[in-house]
């Protein structure tokens, strides 16, 4: 993408409800450029490099998530984001 030059950029990450019930899912969507691999902490679902992508998750406590995009060169680019779960 001509736009970012080189640079690894996290376009977007998200998810489609910040609080969910206990035993629900929650949509975890990401998009990154320029990246040579990815990476979500915790680990809850593989994930790579795409412009755009969701996949749900089922944390059964309340979880911040951080997805990192790797460049060639190792630069990162970090995003995090919080689900929370209630009782």
């Amino acid at each position: 993408m001509a736009a970012y030059g080189n640079r690894v950029k996290i376009l977007h990450f998200y998810t489609s409800t910040p609080e969910i019930q206990r035993g629900a899912k929650a949509l975890l969507c990401y998009g990154v450029v320029n990246a040579a691999s990815v990476r979500l902490d915790p680990p809850s679902e593989s994930v790579w490099p795409a412009m755009s992508r969701c996949f749900e998750a089922n944390p059964a406590v309340t979880t911040r998530y951080t997805l990192t995009a790797v460049a060639a060169d190792k630069v990162t680019a970090s995003e995090s984001l919080e689900v929370v779960v209630k009782p």
